[in-house]
């Protein structure tokens, strides 16, 4: 039996001479480097078919690094090793390569294929960490001994390698990676996409998701921070850090003891932050509440539209100003009210009508126009009032 020596290194030096005590000696011991040829990611591919289809998505072509050709018989293929975490190299990166079993195992206990790793990180960068291979060098770099011989060496040339990273992605120079701090662990996509989860002096947790990044830079080696007011769109939930996020607007009048302005609070919260914020229920409710108050701020309009009914239930209800203190008639009672203060009007004017005298001649003139006016009053009280009369009073 191997001896076993102390700490990490001493196990995996354990691990290693136990497995080759017991397992088939042509499962490699160690990883090897290929070059990443092409790639299968829908059934477009014209080797979507040759290898089985959808199975195929993700596989890809490699060439050896140490002996880059390009005679199709150098090319194997390699397979994603991991099945519910998805990184898909570019063109020309490098991947570690393994041979494991695959899905004929139990057919055949040593049947194995390759499987490939997370690209090499070659340059440092989220963005892409591809190098370009030698197996097709320009011409002038690329003569025979015969060529040579007659007269025509190899010669330098300023002559630009295009580097093929795929069919759609273009290379940015402005794709940074993030600064590190102790305990993080960070997740970056290729194009300004991050997920830390991070800690504020190495004790309390702050998780920061982030898509597209704000700062512009045009060294894109250089590592950055997430700015929530300058990239595309983030999330922070935080424990007790304060958070310099710069409202469009922060106008509290409404309020008699305003909230605590976003930067100073370092209590629990999450903060959302994009170009636009959409919420959608496409089943129930969406629901939102709070220990202490609700602000709606915007710097232009707010509006409600509803198919049905908006229903307010509070037993105080202020509306222009924090202060108001008169209070909303009641809609049905006061047209009620009105409409029997005109009809009692107009009764009091037709008795200038029913009893003529000489001497209120001009009274009766005067107020014949006015009992007109009066019954169109009513009528426009109980019926046109009433059509847009509010029923949550």
């Amino acid at each position: 039996m191997p001896k076993l020596n102390y700490g990490i290194g001493g196990f995996a030096n354990y691990a290693r001479n136990l497995v080759s005590d017991t397992v088939d000696s042509a499962i490699p011991k160690e990883l090897n480097s290929f070059r990443v040829k092409d790639i299968i990611l829908d059934e477009n591919h014209p080797h979507f078919s040759t290898y089985g289809e959808w199975a195929s998505i993700g596989m890809v072509l490699i060439e050896d690094v140490t002996n880059p050709s390009e005679s199709n018989d150098a090319i194997r293929v390699a397979y994603p090793l991991f099945p519910n975490i998805k990184h898909y190299p570019l063109l020309n990166e490098i991947v570690a390569v393994i041979d494991l079993p695959d899905s004929k195992l139990e057919e055949a206990g040593n049947s194995k294929i390759s499987y490939y790793f997370p690209p090499i990180n070659i340059w440092g960068t989220p963005h892409h960490n591809a190098i370009p291979g030698t197996s097709n060098p320009p011409f002038s770099l690329n003569k025979s001994i015969s060529q040579v011989l007659g007269g025509s060496p190899n010669k330098t040339t300023n002559e630009t390698i295009e580097l093929k990273l795929g069919k759609t992605f273009i290379e940015q120079s402005n794709i940074n990676p993030l600064k590190p701090f102790e305990g993080d662990h960070i997740i970056e996509g290729r194009f300004g996409q991050s997920l830390r989860f991070g800690s504020s002096e190495g004790i309390s947790p702050i998780t920061k998701i982030r898509n597209g990044q704000g700062e512009e830079t045009s060294e894109g080696w250089n590592t950055i921070k997430e700015d929530i007011n300058l990239d595309k769109a983030s999330i922070y939930l935080t424990s007790n850090q304060p958070i310099e996020l710069e409202p469009n607007t922060f106008n509290y009048n409404s309020y008699s003891s305003p909230p605590e302005l976003i930067p100073s609070y370092t209590q629990n919260q999450v903060l959302i932050n994009s170009g636009r914020v959409v919420l959608n229920s496409n089943i129930d409710s969406v629901l939102i509440s709070s220990a202490k108050s609700i602000n709606l701020n915007s710097q232009d309009t707010i509006n409600i539209d509803s198919k049905n009914s908006f229903t307010i239930n509070s037993p105080n209800i202020l509306l222009g100003d924090k202060e108001a203190t008169e209070p909303l008639l009641k809609g049905d009672i006061t047209i009620q009210l009105l409409s029997e203060l005109v009809g009692e009007l107009r009764k009091w004017m037709s008795q200038f009508n029913n009893n003529p005298s000489p001497y209120m001649a001009y009274m009766i003139a005067s107020t014949t126009p006015l009992i007109s006016t009066l019954v169109s009053l009513k009528n426009d009280l109980e019926t046109k009032t009433k059509s847009k009369v509010s029923k949550t009073i």
